[in-house]
């Protein structure tokens, strides 16, 4: 049975224009790109809930084998609106029994509904990329070397995990760089990296178009678009930045996806 793919944009409009005018795509699209690189076969649709045109009650929840959540770029503030709009995409996918994925500050965002606690990140700002994962052996990242590094811009860590979950990969600045729950028909996994995410959408975050923290490392931005448009050409500035393969091979950098969609997407699949 072919599954069918909810991908839900995390982001304001204004930020998904920008970053499709800098990055050459939006987040939403970065993950749909990534869910059908690795199965052409999967069925995938769209939810913009930032959206004016956006309407919940026409989301089958019930025809859907698994939601995908892009990183956001808002604020984890309790009193922020915002991301009542997020939460209530998780909710409803909760309470149908779908499988959930996120990534970025999404992954906090679907925490927290589930009981998680947030607190500030201590290296804030970082530089973007997660240095030396660990993971611990969850099937979220079968695959992964013993230690990796991947794409991050999240300004927030889970304090307190919510019940039912553990940790599934860490690193050394981070206790909790992916968890997975599932407790009461709730089948959870994030990621406070982002598997989908290219060098060119690091160099967006980075660079002076981003709208929410223009300029926080504009030579390092310069440098990622570089690299990511032709990583042998500029393999000396590879070397210099420690852009490996982990962050350069798609398939390999997609790691959690990949296991999400042949592990609990299929299975809901199947099931239903």
């Amino acid at each position: 049975m072919v599954s069918q793919v909810l991908v839900v944009e995390g982001n304001p409009p204004e930020f998904v224009l920008a970053a499709k005018r800098s990055a050459g795509a939006t987040p939403a699209r970065r993950l749909v790109d990534a869910v059908r690189g690795i199965d052409p076969a999967v069925r995938v649709a769209t939810a913009n809930p930032f959206f004016s045109d956006h309407d919940p009650d026409a989301i089958d929840f019930a025809a859907t084998d698994g939601m995908a959540v892009t990183a956001s770029a808002f604020s984890m503030a309790a009193d922020d609106p915002s991301l009542e709009l997020l939460s209530g995409m998780f909710a409803r996918a909760f309470d149908a029994g779908v499988p959930v994925i996120a990534t970025g500050a999404a992954m906090l965002v679907g925490a927290c509904c589930l009981g998680a606690a947030i607190a500030r990140c201590p290296d804030d700002p970082i530089t973007g990329i997660a240095r030396a994962i660990r993971p611990a052996g969850h099937p979220m990242t079968k695959g992964r070397y013993e230690a990796f590094d991947a794409l991050t811009l999240s300004r927030n860590i889970i304090a307190d995990l919510p019940d039912g979950s553990a940790p599934t990969a860490s690193s050394d600045g981070c206790s909790v760089a992916a968890l997975a729950c599932a407790r009461d028909g709730v089948e959870f996994w994030g990621m406070s990296y982002q598997p989908e995410a290219t060098l060119a959408d690091l160099a967006f975050w980075l660079g002076p178009q981003h709208p929410v923290w223009p300029g926080q490392s504009t030579a390092l931005a310069r440098d990622l678009r570089l690299i990511g448009d032709d990583p042998a050409a500029y393999a000396r500035l590879s070397a210099k930045h420690r852009i490996g393969l982990d962050l350069l091979d798609r398939r390999y950098r997609v790691t959690e996806l990949t296991n999400w969609l042949s592990g609990p997407v299929r299975r809901h699949s199947r099931s239903s």
